[in-house]
């Protein structure tokens, strides 16, 4: 019985680490397949060195849109390990990247200031309509210096020492971009560049092209890499 258990083990383990070699996109369970009245929205999240490679979602919003979990959830967008993302099957709209959150870090992608925040949002907003596979852009965050709130909340080794598990609370440490203020004590802050460069508009195509065969949006992306050279 122990050695069925330990293999058993052993198979989820080895599972879980071929998956992550391959480098296959988490989330969203099966591809949705295209339509003449849905859209496809794609980009790449470069995060600091201390976070890369441990997101854990990407939250995607549609300009306008009031999300009220768990009654009307945003777009949480399928991701690569190396940070590229896309969501398939998305309604026509003005969509931005509104956060993401690795290992317990949250990058809201705007200031904590509301009135900074509308102005910083408008200007990444990127309409997509129907049938369209469109590019939301290479999005870097540099310059981060964590919270007080993180610091508070140290690591042994991977494992964030929080006082309840992902999932059941407390919410993930958030960080703003630029700085914070008074509403958003012990926050951390950081800069965000985002850039639309038809070269990694088409390596992030390649890439999501891998996960969607014969799902109709092959076809779409092909046509967009086609046009774009």
């Amino acid at each position: 019985m122990r050695q069925s258990i330990h293999r058993a083990l052993s198979l989820i383990v080895v599972t879980g680490i071929a998956a992550a070699l391959s480098g296959c996109a988490s989330g969203g369970g099966p591809i949705r397949a295209a339509s003449p009245t849905t859209a496809m929205i794609f980009g790449h999240l470069d995060l600091p060195e201390e976070v890369r490679g441990r997101i854990q979602w990407i939250h995607v919003y549609n300009l306008g849109e009031v999300y009220v979990p768990p009654f009307k959830t945003p777009v949480r967008a399928r991701f690569f390990p190396n940070g590229d993302f896309f969501a398939e099957g998305v309604k026509p709209g003005k969509y931005y990247v509104h956060h993401t959150v690795a290992d317990m870090e949250a990058f809201y992608f705007y200031p904590a200031d509301m009135s900074e925040a509308k102005e910083e949002i408008l200007g990444r907003v990127i309409e997509v309509r129907a049938g369209e596979v469109v590019y939301l852009g290479n999005h870097r965050v540099h310059q981060w210096k964590r919270g007080l709130s993180s610091k508070l909340s140290p690591k042994i080794g991977n494992i964030r020492l929080m006082s309840s598990t992902p999932g059941a609370g407390p919410e993930p440490l958030p960080n703003f971009m630029n700085h914070s203020s008074w509403m958003t004590a012990g926050s951390g802050t950081f800069s965000l560049e985002r850039t639309l460069v038809s070269k990694d508009e088409k390596r992030i195509l390649r890439h999501v092209l891998q996960e969607v065969p014969g799902s109709g949006w092959d076809e779409k992306i092909e046509s967009r890499l086609v046009a774009a050279r």
